[in-house]
């Protein structure tokens, strides 16, 4: 009895483990045996008027793709499923932030590619262009 309930213990640890990481994020089964697209519903929501237009911390921005990606943010580039999770700041093109040491620019002091900057400096969206710098696709959303 006891073997079975350790075992039983392990089993439930790993389907958890196992959702939190990704694996099998495109059918979950619930408890009554019943299938769900867990992030196919939460993105086709709309329920969505409660959640904020924009992200406003480190958090509400990329909370889903951190967990997503078993607590590691990407560094390259993203995909299209990466970047549906990210809930994009708001971009002032009239004060943007870079990296002097990089080419690309920033719509937040808190994006998480300006942890390692030596310094951080503020520009318009015109000077960015200028010195054709880029945009930071984890916290600029892409323009299709």
């Amino acid at each position: 009895m006891k073997r079975k309930k350790i075992v039983i213990l392990t089993l439930t640890f790993v389907m958890l483990l196992l959702t939190a990481c990704g694996a099998g994020k495109e059918n979950v089964e619930n408890n009554t045996g019943n299938t769900e697209n867990s992030v196919e519903e939460n993105a086709n929501s709309d329920e969505s008027s409660e959640e904020p237009e924009y992200g406003t911390d480190f958090s509400s921005t990329w909370g889903d793709l951190y967990i997503w990606n078993c607590g590691e943010l990407p560094r390259g580039n993203l995909s299209d499923v990466q970047r549906s999770m990210i809930l994009y700041p708001k971009f002032n093109r009239d004060n943007i932030c870079y990296d002097p040491e990089t080419n690309y620019y920033h719509s937040v002091r808190w994006c998480y590619m300006l942890e390692d900057a030596s310094s951080i400096e503020y520009c318009d969206l015109s000077y960015a262009t200028e010195h054709k710098m880029q945009p930071c696709d984890k916290c600029i959303k892409p323009i299709k």
